[in-house]
């Protein structure tokens, strides 16, 4: 008997994740940010359906990899350093000489620190009818 291979944790909050089969789709589920991902691959196999999911690329981006482009709005993971909870947010980068910096639309703490990031991509246009 082949062992199930383990779930990666969350891409959105790093908590664990569980999985149901309901009506031939899996779906992976995090209780912790309620993040749920599904895939239609039916009749696949569980050890199949669990590799796509833990293959799954991470739309959040480290500020340690890369930052934005000046200007950009981003969606950013903002962590307390004081007691570790995180919280999404709505951010534009700015870079100024020899300064950058998150611009956010309410006020933030000195112990608040930007981890992740994530563009808001631009909706696509729809053809006039």
């Amino acid at each position: 008997m082949t062992k199930e291979p383990e779930l990666k944790p969350c891409h959105m909050c790093n908590s664990e994740m569980d999985y149901c089969t309901l009506m031939g789709q899996m779906h992976f589920h995090c209780d912790t940010c309620n993040s749920t991902t599904k895939f239609n691959k039916v009749g696949a196999a569980i050890n199949e359906q669990m590799a796509m999911f833990n293959n799954r690329i991470s739309p959040w981006i480290d500020v340690n990899d890369r930052l934005p482009e000046d200007e950009l709005d981003c969606f950013v993971v903002v962590v307390d350093e004081n007691s570790g909870l995180g919280r999404c947010e709505k951010a534009t980068y700015m870079v100024e000489p020899k300064n950058y910096f998150w611009a956010y639309p309410h006020i933030i703490t000195a112990n608040d620190e930007v981890t992740h990031w994530m563009p808001i991509f631009t909706l696509p246009k729809l053809k006039d009818e």
